[in-house]
């Protein structure tokens, strides 16, 4: 059992991700410290970048989004999921692909390709 096992099973249930996957994202980025702030400004749980985070929130329809939101553990939770079905979607269900795009961004992803 980990910290936050209920919104994880539930956001990667909703978006067809891994659990594990992403218990092992927030994890390896955060240590679990939904106050985590990375040196280039990732933020929360699961580290999302705040253009990131718009971008997510608009997406997904969330009105009244503001980038504090992502220090909210279910709320950022649920935008990783999100994110991580987005990005297994847009990358053909390659594993290795999905985390260098969430590591290093769509964009970026693409060009290296």
């Amino acid at each position: 059992m980990w910290e936050h096992q209920q919104d994880i099973i539930t956001y990667s249930q909703k978006n067809k991700v891994d659990p594990f996957l992403v218990a092992a994202i927030i994890k390896n980025e955060s240590n679990f410290n939904h106050k985590a702030v990375s040196k280039v400004g990732a933020v929360g749980l699961m580290q999302i970048m705040p253009e990131t985070g718009r971008w997510i929130a608009e997406q997904m329809g969330l009105e009244n989004y503001q980038d504090t939101d992502l220090y909210q553990t279910r709320t950022n939770i649920r935008m990783g999921c999100w994110y991580l079905g987005e990005l297994d979607h847009e990358f053909k269900h390659n594993l290795a692909l999905v985390m260098i795009a969430y590591n290093a961004g769509r964009g970026q992803t693409h060009e290296w390709m």
